[in-house]
């Protein structure tokens, strides 16, 4: 059981993970979670995920998961949210998407193979109710073409 008595949205599972740019991967937003697992459940039927595929962040596990300021992942995960206040966008993303986490949001994040793919998807994401899109590449997270945040 997750929030409020629902079933828990995080996946997977089980996530050691350290979110960050590299990865490709295209992070959306969804102001309601329902809509955010109908999107999942179309990119799920029009192909497969690998094993680590999707991720999916949803209210305070989903916070803790994300880790935006690096905490639970220890001095490492400090310096490397510092070096991403100073060197990217990053860390002013990833407050983004934790500020919507606190608001009741669902976050999802799909591999992707390069940013045309990531765009694409963002479009159909879009068309989803999905927004606030980035495309995590290997040092930075970028909006996706046509998005702005």
């Amino acid at each position: 059981m997750g929030e409020t008595g629902t079933v828990d949205r995080n996946r997977p599972a089980e996530f050691h993970g350290f979110v960050a740019a590299s990865g490709h991967r295209l992070f959306a937003v969804f102001d309601d979670p329902d809509p955010g697992e109908r999107a999942l459940a179309t990119l799920q039927t029009e192909g497969s995920f690998g094993e680590d595929e999707p991720w999916v962040f949803f209210g305070t596990e989903g916070r803790r998961r994300l880790d935006a300021l690096g905490v639970r992942h220890g001095i490492r995960g400090r310096v490397m949210r510092d070096v991403q206040l100073v060197m990217s966008d990053d860390r002013r993303y990833l407050r983004m998407i934790d500020q919507a986490l606190a608001d009741g949001c669902l976050v999802l994040a799909v591999h992707v193979h390069d940013a045309t793919e990531a765009d694409q998807l963002a479009g159909r994401l879009r068309d989803l109710s999905g927004h606030t899109f980035a495309y995590g590449t290997h040092l930075d997270f970028v909006p996706t073409t046509g998005h702005i945040w």
